[in-house]
């Protein structure tokens, strides 16, 4: 007669084979999509997505195979600290490539961050401040302005124009989201059955 703790062991240890095995096959599908994705975007993805379930699972993998409580933590902050770090990295990677026109455009299906560069720098020009690629590159830049006049005017002029620069910033971002949120309105059935008439 089979004991039941060696069948739970024995159980424990098939379900650790799997998902050691479709973790590595994740990590490899990610590699392999690095390696043959035509563009940046698709790359990233390739680098996150796969990537993450993959270490994921080889991490359950190993929990399940050693069942001990200090290992078990290291091995949950491995996995929650890949879950923070890799959506950021991805985002910074995509608007760096962005920015360097090292994405396709023309494969893109929605492009908002063109429109919201073109908003931004209208609205930089209508407020006669400096048209920056972002809003907190325009705050950067009327920082730097507050710190130079800081040789002339003295600290209270500093945090003034420094308190300025902040606000420029968060109304630029505002104003954004404002004419995001006009644009993407959506008709009610009452205007759209005016339309169809």
């Amino acid at each position: 007669m089979i004991a039941e703790g060696s069948v739970l062991d024995t159980v424990l240890h098939v379900l650790s084979a799997i998902m050691l095995l479709a973790g590595s096959f994740l990590a490899m599908v990610a590699g392999i999509g690095i390696a043959r994705f035509p563009d940046l975007l698709s790359r990233m993805h390739a680098a996150t997505k796969p990537q993450v379930l993959g270490l994921a699972m080889l991490m359950t993998g190993l929990a399940l195979e050693i069942r001990t409580g200090a290992v078990i933590w290291t091995l949950v902050l491995v996995v929650v600290f890949q879950l923070i770090t890799a959506p950021v990295s991805a985002h910074m990677v995509g608007r760096a490539g962005y920015r360097t026109s090292q994405v396709q455009r023309d494969s893109l299906v929605v492009d908002e961050l063109t429109d919201d560069l073109a908003l931004l720098e209208r609205l930089a020009a209508e407020h006669g401040k400096p048209a920056a690629a972002t809003a907190p590159e325009a705050t950067e830049h009327l920082e730097a302005e507050a710190d130079s006049a800081a040789e002339e005017a003295g600290p209270a002029a500093v945090e003034a124009h420094r308190d300025e620069a902040s606000a420029t910033g968060a109304s630029f971002e505002g104003e954004i989201l404002r004419t995001r949120s006009t644009d993407d309105h959506e008709e009610s059935p009452d205007e759209a059955a005016s339309h169809k008439d």
